[in-house]
């Protein structure tokens, strides 16, 4: 929900050790496969004068300052392994176990997807039919385009509805929490502004928060029942994931202190309070595990080969793994290089919990990572780039990039303070280096090395791009990174 990833450099200054093809491995027991993914963490760009380094798990939080993790890979419609890592708290020595739960945050989202694809297969909704019809005592504002279009469910599962972005940085516990139609209006005590349509509906995508809000509303209007229920009843229940759910006010009583992952800064401090709320349920409120994001991917991927339909026909199921506009199915997004997307994932960004699940379409793999460290993006695409190397998914698999060649002078330019305000406020600091420069986000994320690849842009070795905006006179006075636009100061 909350994202600004801010990765790090590492691969050139920490020890490393090879990693060979998973089928090249000694015995090829899970043992060496774990063993081999621990100790073969990479990164998502690499200089392209250099080849891959890889790195050890342990190091890479401990660098990253990311107390726990927790790992569930999954091969031909079976779960191989799952493992934690770490503590679910720092300066504890409770350990993060395969039934340790975490926020998944935007992984909330296939899970709407898929309970509202249910109910299309009932005849309560329809993909290609206007979203009004089941609004009830909420409507979209007039919009300029109100008299042209109106957003279908398609459009809403596909991020392509033309809705405005919206963000959360979550709530305290204990807070006065928003109802869905308060945040829709953007009343207090909703923090964030009010829902509506800022582009032509079925244009363009744009990933947009506000869509599965407007989604959570319709499946609690049609059905008259708590988005959490419908959700435990068609999605979780059918699937046996024990160990998810949605939760507005908090984690029940029924899960002990010791079963759940606290939520940290990038700097390794534990947010007060533990974790924040999202009464954006079907955006970001989910609670589960890996191995309980394994097996909703293992559904998909067997439901696509009409297998085993625990949730969706595989029809449906094909309806949802089609491409609709750019990366983007219903709910769930692809990854390509060369334009046949071999692969579907999802992330998710709460503040100080990282994930992600993938899964290969063709059904023979996939994994599920979660982290509770704001820097838990870093480690998660690590991960994923190590894996990417061992079992040879070629779209994760780092990418090359060159350095562009800029003089200190230059460098020295983009040096500053940049402020903002969304989706919480604070300040990114850039300092610069002889040919490089640092990121710092004080507060949550110590410094980061960045790299220039043009005049104006900046990439780091876990996959992210800074970019700035130049006055006339050609100063930066804008940045952009990840969901953070800041403005120097």
């Amino acid at each position: 929900m909350y994202k600004i990833p801010a990765l790090a450099l590492l691969a050139l200054v920490s020890g490393c050790v090879t990693t060979a093809p998973i089928d090249t491995l000694p015995a090829n027991s899970v043992d060496d496969e774990i063993n081999a993914v621990v100790n073969g963490l990479s990164t998502p760009y690499q200089f392209s004068n250099r080849p891959p380094s890889t790195h050890a798990l342990a190091d890479r939080m401990a660098f990253y300052q990311v107390p726990g993790v927790s790992i569930s890979y999954f091969r031909d419609g079976e779960i191989l392994w799952a493992r934690g890592f770490g503590q679910i708290e720092i300066g504890t020595d409770i350990p993060v176990t395969p039934e340790t739960v975490f926020q998944a945050a935007s992984i909330s989202k296939p899970v709407a997807a898929m309970t509202a694809l249910s109910l299309v297969e009932e005849g309560v909704l329809a993909l290609d039919e206007p979203i009004h019809q089941w609004h009830g005592d909420w409507q979209i504002p007039d919009n300029a385009f109100s008299d042209e279009t109106t957003p279908t469910l398609r459009q809403l599962l596909s991020h392509s509805a033309g809705i405005s972005q919206y963000t959360s940085a979550g709530y305290e516990r204990g807070d006065d929490l928003p109802s869905v139609l308060q945040m829709l209006n953007g009343l207090p005590p909703s923090k964030t502004g009010a829902v509506n349509v800022d582009y032509e509906p079925g244009s363009k995508y744009v990933y947009s928060v506000g869509t599965y809000l407007i989604l959570q509303h319709i499946i609690e209007n049609v059905t008259g029942q708590p988005f959490a229920e419908i959700a435990r009843e068609r999605v979780f229940e059918p699937n046996n994931m024990t160990h998810s759910g949605f939760y507005v006010d908090g984690l029940p009583e029924t899960i002990a202190e010791d079963a759940y992952a606290r939520a940290h800064t990038g700097e390794g401090n534990i947010f007060e309070g533990g974790y924040k709320l999202y009464p954006e349920l079907a955006a970001a409120g989910m609670w589960t595990t890996p191995t309980d994001l394994a097996k909703m991917a293992i559904d998909v991927q067997k439901s696509l080969k009409g297998t085993s339909n625990n949730i969706l026909s595989t029809e449906m199921t094909q309806e949802m793994m089609t491409r609709h506009i750019g990366i983007w199915g219903l709910g769930w997004e692809f990854m390509t290089r060369d334009g046949t997307p071999p692969s579907f994932y999802h992330s998710g960004s709460n503040l100080g919990f990282k994930s992600v699940v993938y899964g290969r379409m063709d059904g023979s793999e996939g994994v599920a990572i979660m982290v509770n460290g704001e820097s838990g993006g870093d480690i998660f695409f690590e991960i994923l780039a190590g894996m990417s190397l061992i079992y040879d998914w070629e779209e994760l698999k780092p990418e090359e990039r060159a350095v562009y060649d800029l003089n200190a002078q230059e460098i020295a330019k983009f040096a500053g303070d940049y402020a903002f305000s969304q989706p919480i406020e604070g300040v990114v600091v850039v300092k610069a280096l002889e040919e490089t420069i640092t990121l710092e986000i004080p507060g949550f994320f110590a410094p980061r090395e960045f790299y220039p690849d043009s005049p104006t842009s900046f990439f780091d070795l876990g996959g992210n791009r800074l970019r700035f905006e130049n006055d006339a006179a050609g100063t930066p006075v804008t940045l952009s990174f990840g969901d953070v636009v800041a403005t120097r100061q």
